[in-house]
């Protein structure tokens, strides 16, 4: 979604088009999405969504739907929702593609139904 939209974005600045395209990276959100995912083959949806809902789920909806709509009314590029979700993207700037691996090593950890 981001490589899509950094593209979509660049077209229209190229073209010089009024259309203005902004990407959102939201940290965790209240909302039913946990409750509404699809988890994979062995795990346990309502666990996930416990844990989503107690432990991830650290903004309320208003709170993001502000730091959006600020974002696309100033113009910007990139809008990341919450303090988890630019240390991600800090982290991701710094080491490039590799802080996909310092995740991924740190997930069993953090979830703990990861195997």
């Amino acid at each position: 979604m981001r490589g899509f939209t950094e593209a979509l974005r660049q077209e229209m600045l190229v073209a010089r088009h009024p259309v203005k395209v902004t990407c959102v990276h939201p940290g965790g959100i209240k909302t039913a999405v946990a409750r509404n995912a699809t988890v994979a083959d062995g795990e346990d949806q309502q666990t996930f969504a416990e844990f989503f809902d107690r432990r991830l789920a650290l903004h309320s909806p208003e709170m993001a739907a502000k730091t959006i709509v600020n974002g696309v009314a100033k113009g910007q590029a990139r809008v990341v929702v919450g303090l988890e979700a630019k240390a991600v993207d800090v982290l991701a700037r710094i080491m490039g593609s590799s802080y996909q691996r310092l995740v991924a090593a740190g997930v069993a950890k953090f979830f703990p139904w990861a195997k």
